[in-house]
């Protein structure tokens, strides 16, 4: 939103914005571009948001295109990144119990997208208020329109009464930013009365006339815009005339040609695609200042990042394609970003910075969609877009991109014009990745087995690696498990060889689950040791959740239960930091058939609720549609309603799903330590064997060895915290106050066994992750 330190005046209608909020759930700004809609939103925000307790959401459209992605774009602006095709319904169904105050700001090129948005949302949630911005008005039932007009310029015969205006308070304050000292006085307060009436009072217009005081005299500014603004109407084009007069040749071309870029462009960018002719690339640090200095650009926050005002932009852009070269611009950006996107494929395969290459394409995302916009919208240009469709595909299927990634690779795959080449084989690998994600079984099925001829046929052990770990999953979710192994296992080999770290550490990932299903807990030791090894290497914290999973789901599968609960919370807190929902649907399923297990069953319905909402807030029907899952998952169903008894078990589910609004709710809801989960330390599962249970007994016998507990959790495939946590536990149970007391009290016990009391870190059944 805008900065709101230059904000002047405008009493009245934020008095009235402030009404319209209060009595009515949509209200739109509108007004002429400029006349400072954006400014005024932001200051009523900074009024009323006490009354929104959970909080104002921004989005921002200036820099989307896209109608079919806005969804998608309000959805990330409320800390969604579920993988889902419905956006609008994971949106509505994150709003539905809130009560908030969504802005959404510069929404003209996108009036009918938003207007259908906002009416779903309006539906789905009672205590929503919408605010927004427009040239134009949304149309839709139950809108307020404020209208917002530019400050009023009448005539005034002294300096005190000109200095009372708010265009002329807005021209001083904004002059004195750029010439420290300016004050509107009785030598020039008609001059700048004069300047404010030419530019109709636009605060946009006048903010941009006072930054030009830096170059030259009020009197020449009144002069220059008087010649550029016969008709009045035309003020704000007038200034930016007047602005763009002022520069020189090499700032007008530059001014042209950064008009290219959507939502600000880095220095390196605008060197490589804005050099040519007067434009040298050493020179375009210079020339950035130059146009900072006019209000032409403006640093985007506190980085090397800058940007323009969309009108501002929009002008330049007019300009760019009056002097023939916006075409040639537009590809000019689409290579650059194609390339960006091509290194950070090769580091994320790679396994190098992927948190860096992450944030990398996230700052440029709006340029991406940009580039793809004018790929698929333009004749000849969809091979390019496929190729950088295809190139991002990690950050479509693992950066919370997923909905979007689909729709651009839809649009790619619609219009290449051949499917012989390795992109088209590359687009439709993260077609049929998505398509399984979102439990689209049948289209993951149909187009998987066509990437894997293509890569076989070309001997390409990226592609084929790729496509066998899909399918391993497919078997995965079908019950296949000994077929899901050979799938995870030829992938692995495949992946290897191409040097692909990444993603043999997904089939790894694969490969262990797999292994736990089919109940090989021997095998599964080495598995998981093996995977957490390798992730560890690579600096990737993501798999831990999944090895937890595998093991615990082994263990429970065996009929061990004792310490799962607490040894999975550590999981869970991983899933949180990671914003890992998939990982978390599937911990929770996992800790509600657990809990079923240990006779917990009112919150084993409770988790059972929560985690049906987090599977249907990724779109996902991986419980429903494996067969690995299915039996387990009905079996804990029925059981709990058989105990609980039909109404009791609804009302436990109903309560459970409604704590899976936001990631942060699900995890505290699912780690809640109330009495239920403590019942089977007083005397259900545990009772009468002995003090510390067997994880307990194992983790003592490691205190006595000397180990770490950093060192413990290398040794049971636990996270450090995970091992602090039993250390504590056996603390309080046995009464003492330290490790060596813990380590005397180990010794008691193998003395009076013979020394065989302790079982090995080791030993099937004991396994831990």
């Amino acid at each position: 939103m805008a900065d709101v330190a230059r904000f002047v005046g405008r009493r009245t209608e934020l008095a009235d914005l402030r009404r319209r909020l209060a009595r009515g759930r949509l209200v739109t700004l509108h007004g002429l571009g400029g006349v400072g809609k954006t400014r005024i939103a932001a200051q009523a925000v900074e009024q009323v948001r006490r009354g929104f307790p959970d909080g104002v959401v921004f989005v921002e459209l200036d820099g989307l295109h896209e109608p079919e992605l806005l969804p998608r774009f309000a959805a990330e602006r409320c800390g969604l990144t579920e993988s889902t095709d419905d956006q609008v319904g994971l949106l509505a169904n994150h709003l539905r119990d809130k009560n908030l105050l969504l802005v959404i700001d510069n929404c003209e090129h996108l009036a009918d997208a938003a207007a259908r948005l906002v009416t779903v949302l309006l539906a789905a949630s009672a205590g929503l208020r919408v605010l927004a911005t427009s040239r134009h008005v949304l149309g839709i039932e139950g809108e307020q329109v404020l209208r917002v007009e530019p400050f009023s310029v009448p005539e005034a015969r002294t300096r005190a009464e000109a200095a009372e205006l708010d265009a002329v308070s807005l021209f001083a304050q904004c002059a004195a930013a750029e010439r420290p000292g300016f004050e509107v006085g009785e030598d020039n307060w008609a001059a700048v009365l004069d300047l404010c009436r030419r530019l109709d009072g636009i605060p946009l217009a006048i903010e941009i006339g006072a930054a030009l005081l830096r170059l030259v005299p009020l009197p020449e500014i009144s002069e220059r815009v008087a010649r550029q603004n016969p008709d009045p109407r035309r003020s704000l084009d007038s200034v930016l005339e007047c602005s763009y007069d002022m520069c020189t040749a090499a700032e007008k071309l530059l001014w042209q040609r950064l008009s290219v870029f959507a939502g600000g462009a880095s220095l390196e960018a605008m060197e490589e695609i804005c050099r040519g002719d007067e434009v040298a690339a050493a020179d375009v640090l210079g020339l950035v200042a130059g146009l900072m200095d006019k209000a032409v650009l403006h640093r985007d926050g506190s980085g090397a990042r800058y940007r323009m005002l969309e009108i501002v932009r929009e002008y330049g852009e007019r300009k760019a394609e009056a002097a023939g070269e916006l075409a040639t611009l537009r590809c000019l950006h689409r290579d650059y970003f194609s390339s960006l996107a091509v290194r950070c494929e090769r580091r994320w395969d790679a396994g190098i910075d992927q948190a860096w290459v992450s944030a990398t394409v996230m700052s440029e995302h709006p340029n991406i969609r940009a580039a793809l916009r004018f790929s698929f919208d333009t004749p000849g240009e969809g091979v390019a877009g496929l190729a950088l469709v295809a190139s991002l595909g990690f950050y479509w299927l693992h950066c919370g991109f997923l909905a979007e990634g689909r729709s651009w690779v839809t649009q790619a795959l619609a219009t290449a014009p051949s499917k012989k080449n390795r992109d088209y084989a590359k687009a439709l690998w993260i077609d049929g990745y998505a398509s399984y994600a979102v439990g689209d079984h049948a289209r993951g099925d149909a187009v998987i087995p066509e990437v894997l001829e293509w890569g076989q046929v070309r001997d390409d052990h990226k592609i084929i690696g790729l496509a066998l770990t899909v399918m391993g999953g497919g078997a995965l979710v079908r019950g296949e498990s000994v077929r899901a192994v050979d799938l995870y296992r030829a992938a692995i080999e495949h992946l290897l060889v191409a040097g692909n770290k990444s993603y043999s550490l997904v089939a790894h990932v694969g490969l262990l689950v797999a292994t736990a299903f089919n109940g090989a807990l021997g095998e599964l030791t080495e598995r998981a040791r093996e995977t957490v090894e390798l992730a560890d290497a690579s600096g990737h914290d993501w798999p831990r959740a999944y090895v937890t999973f595998a093991v615990a789901l082994a263990r429970w599968s065996a009929g061990e239960h004792e310490d799962l609960l607490t040894d999975m919370a550590s999981a869970v807190r991983g899933a949180e930091n990671l914003h890992d929902r998939f990982a978390l649907a599937l911990l929770v399923e996992l800790l509600a058939w657990i809990h079923d297990s240990c006779e917990l069953y009112p919150r084993a319905a409770k988790l059972l609720g929560l985690a049906g909402r987090l599977w249907d807030s990724i779109g996902s029907n991986l419980v429903q549609g494996s067969r690995a899952w299915v039996g387990p998952h009905q079996t804990c169903r029925d059981h709990l309603e058989e105990v609980l008894g039909t109404a009791v078990f609804e009302r436990a589910v109903k309560s459970g799903a409604s704590h899976g609004v936001s990631i942060e709710q699900a995890v505290e809801f699912a780690l809640n330590s109330g009495a239920d989960v403590a019942e089977p330390e007083r005397g259900g599962a545990q009772s009468g064997r002995g003090p510390l249970s067997k994880r307990e007994t194992q983790v003592a016998s490691l205190v006595a060895e000397g180990l770490t507990n950093k060192e413990i959790a290398a040794k049971l495939l636990v996270a450090p915290r995970t091992a602090q946590t039993h250390v504590d536990h056996i603390l309080t149970k046995l009464g003492v106050e330290s490790r060596s007391q813990i380590a005397a009290w180990v010794a008691k016990q193998q003395k009076g066994r013979g020394g065989a009391g302790v079982s090995s870190p080791g030993s099937p059944g004991t396994l831990q992750a």
